[in-house]
């Protein structure tokens, strides 16, 4: 598992889950740690391509997670909630755009043609 291993191993048995970055590639795995406690560790690919969703079960009573899942969910777009229109949030789009159009097409000012102060220097073209 590249350099994580060394690291992951010299961990405490206080340690449940390591978040890992830097690495760049797809990590979901338990490691042990130097006692032989199974750590759960994530790794979600790079460039916010993926998340780790991990969920966790704690004793109520001790408040030790007893129980330790993840998933690295990708973020690519071609499945999931948001790829199909809203059609509420379709109509809200629709209805301000309705409203604000007669604001943002209205001509406010007009600019002639780029001029020079004979120097060869063009305001319009410096900002």
């Amino acid at each position: 598992m590249g350099s994580i291993g060394p690291i992951i191993q010299e961990l405490d048995d206080e340690i449940d889950i390591v978040v890992s970055g830097h690495w760049h590639r797809f990590t979901n795995a338990l490691m042990p740690n130097k006692n032989g406690k199974q750590i759960r560790v994530t790794q979600a690919f790079s460039r916010s391509t993926a998340f780790a969703d991990i969920d966790v079960a704690i004793d109520p009573k001790s408040k030790d997670i007893v129980e330790k899942t993840a998933s690295i969910l990708t973020t690519w777009a071609d499945a999931g909630p948001g790829l199909e229109p809203d059609d509420t949030g379709a109509e809200l789009v629709e209805s301000a755009a309705i409203a604000v159009e007669p604001l943002i097409n209205r001509v406010i000012g007009t600019v002639g043609a780029p001029g020079s102060d004979h120097s060869g220097y063009e305001p319009l073209a410096h900002g």
